[in-house]
């Protein structure tokens, strides 16, 4: 499932970041497993790194979208069991060659690690469909 904790945080909706999470029945109702399937969030997490990384390049640095994919890769890992490790990439690979950035993670790190701890059963999208996801039905999609 993707939790949309992050959306319009500080950009868009399109620049918003998914956060990957598990639920699963407990017995009484649906319930966030996640930290039973850390592989799940990292492997969100590593495609928001490999993104930001290419927008490092100063021709493409894009302000809201560097910022969206950086808290896409860190909320993720903090889901993961891996905050530590993420804040350290984010230090050295991108606070350290953008000021701006860094001045922006100061302020809005905590809220980030706030929004990885949001309820995402407040915001979850239930489908009966045989697929997932659901094919558009605009397209020649199956």
């Amino acid at each position: 499932m993707y939790s949309d904790n992050l959306a319009y945080y500080d950009w868009s909706y399109a620049e918003s970041p998914a956060l990957k999470t598990v639920m699963g029945w407990d017995g009484l109702r649906l319930a966030n497993r996640t930290r039973f399937y850390p592989y799940v969030p990292a492997q969100a997490a590593a495609t928001y790194l490999k993104v930001a990384q290419g927008l490092l390049a100063p021709e493409l640095r894009s302000p809201d979208s560097l910022k969206s994919q950086l808290s896409g890769y860190f909320v993720n890992m903090i889901l993961a069991g891996k905050g530590v490790e993420a804040e350290k990439i984010v230090r050295d690979q991108f606070l350290s060659k953008s000021a701006q950035l860094k001045t922006w993670w100061t302020v809005h790190r905590n809220e980030l690690i706030g929004a990885a701890y949001g309820q995402p059963e407040a915001r979850m999208s239930v489908s009966n469909a045989s697929v997932w996801p659901k094919p558009d039905e605009n397209t020649a999609s199956p």
